[in-house]
C-alpha cells in the first residue's frame, strides 16, 4: 500500500502522527499500513519492497542533510561570539588553534545534548561530514540524492581524511558508484583495495607516519568531570579495551552495581594512578564480596570508589 506510506511521509517530520493524537494507540494510517488481509500476490510484495527502497533513499538523504548541518554548526562555532568563557584561565592561555578546538568541542557537546546522543558519536559524524564536504563531493552528492547510505559515506570520509587532496579526489571518483550498490562490509573491502591501489605510500609507511602523532590529551568537561583522550596504535587500544572490559565484567559478576562503562572508567583511573600495588606479579589473591568488600590483595581508589582485584587486573 504505497499510498499510505506516502501519506505518512508527507506529514511534517516534526509531527509524524498528526496533531492531538492519543499516544496510547497507533494512528489509523499506521495500523492500516501493517495490516495484511487475504492472499498476497508477488506484485503486491514487490510494490511494498519498492516503497521500502524509496523510504531508505529518504533516510539516506536525511542522514546526509544531518551531516551537512553538523558541518554548518562546526563552521558557525569557529565564528561564534561568546561561545567560550573568555574569563576562563584555560581559554585565556589557549593558542588560536586550541581555542578553535575548544569551540568545536563545545558545539559538539551542545548538539549531543540537543539530540540525546553521545558526544563521541556526534564528534565522529561531524568530522566525517567535514571530510566529505572538503574532499569527497561525488560521494556526498550521491548521499544527498539518497543513493549512498551514510554508513558507506562515512567510510569514504575516513579514507579521504588521511590522504592528500589529489589522491582523495581520485578515490572519491573511483568509489562513488560502488558506494551506491554495495553493502557496508563489501564496500569496506572495495574501499580498502582502491585506497591501497591509488595511494603511492605503502600501508606500513602510512602507519609509521600516523604513529608519530600518538599522544594523550586532557580536556575539561562539566560538573567536575573531564575527558582523557588516548591516540595510539589500534592493536594497543584494542588490547586495553578488551582487558578493561574483562576486568569490569569480572567485578560485575560479583554483584557490583556499576555499569560496565563506569567500571572501565574507574579501573582506568585506578591503574593510571597506581603506586605499584596493582602489579599482577606482586598481587597474590583477590576476592570481592557481593557488592563491596575486598581482601588484602585488592587495591581501592578512594576518589572513584573502584576496587580492582589483583587476580583480574592487568599489570
Amino acid at each position: 500500500r504505497p499510498g499510505l506510506v506516502d501519506a505518512i511521509l508527507g506529514r511534517s517530520l516534526l509531527d509524524p502522527t498528526g496533531p492531538g493524537h492519543d499516544a496510547s494507540t497507533l494512528p489509523a494510517q499506521i495500523t492500516e499500513l501493517v495490516t495484511v488481509r487475504g492472499t498476497v500476490s508477488v506484485t503486491d510484495l514487490d510494490a511494498t519492497i519498492t516503497t521500502l527502497e524509496a523510504v531508505q533513499a529518504r533516510i539516506n538523504t536525511l542522514d546526509a542533510l544531518a551531516g551537512l548541518l553538523l558541518e554548518r554548526v562546526r563552521r558557525q562555532a569557529l565564528r561564534a561570539d561568546g561561545l567560550l568563557d573568555q574569563g576562563e584561565p584555560m581559554v585565556v592561555a589557549a593558542s588560536s588553534a586550541r581555542r578553535r578546538e575548544l569551540a568545536c568541542r563545545t558545539a559538539v557537546a551542545e548538539v549531543a545534548l540537543a539530540l540525546h546522543q553521545p558526544e563521541h558519536a556526534v564528534a565522529t559524524r561531524t568530522a566525517r561530514a567535514q571530510a566529505l564536504v572538503a574532499r569527497a563531493p561525488h560521494t556526498l552528492t550521491a548521499a544527498i540524492d539518497g543513493r549512498v547510505p551514510w554508513t558507506n559515506a562515512g567510510k569514504v570520509a575516513d579514507a579521504v581524511a588521511e590522504l592528500d587532496p589529489s589522491t582523495a579526489t581520485r578515490l572519491d571518483t573511483a568509489v562513488a558508484h560502488p558506494a551506491t550498490c554495495q553493502n557496508p562490509r563489501r564496500f569496506a573491502r572495495t574501499l580498502r583495495r582502491t585506497r591501497e591501489h591509488l595511494s603511492p605510500t605503502p600501508p606500513e609507511v602510512r602507519h609509521a607516519d600516523a604513529a608519530t602523532k600518538r599522544g594523550v590529551w586532557a580536556d575539561p568537561g562539566t560538573d567536575g568531570m573531564a575527558w582523557l583522550t588516548l591516540y595510539a596504535p589500534a592493536p594497543a587500544i584494542g588490547a586495553i579495551t578488551d582487558r578493561l572490559t574483562t576486568t569490569a565484567k569480572a567485578i560485575r559478576t560479583e554483584g557490583d552495581g556499576r555499569t560496565t562503562g563506569q567500571l572501565r572508567a574507574d579501573i582506568t583511573c585506578a591503574l593510571l594512578l597506581d603506586d605499584g600495588t596493582l602489579d599482577l606479579h606482586s598481587a597474590a589473591h583477590a576476592a570481592i564480596s557481593a557488592g563491596t568488600g575486598t581482601e588484602a590483595s585488592s587495591t581501592t581508589l578512594a576518589s572513584t570508589g573502584t576496587t580492582v582485584p589483583g587476580g583480574t587486573t592487568p599489570g
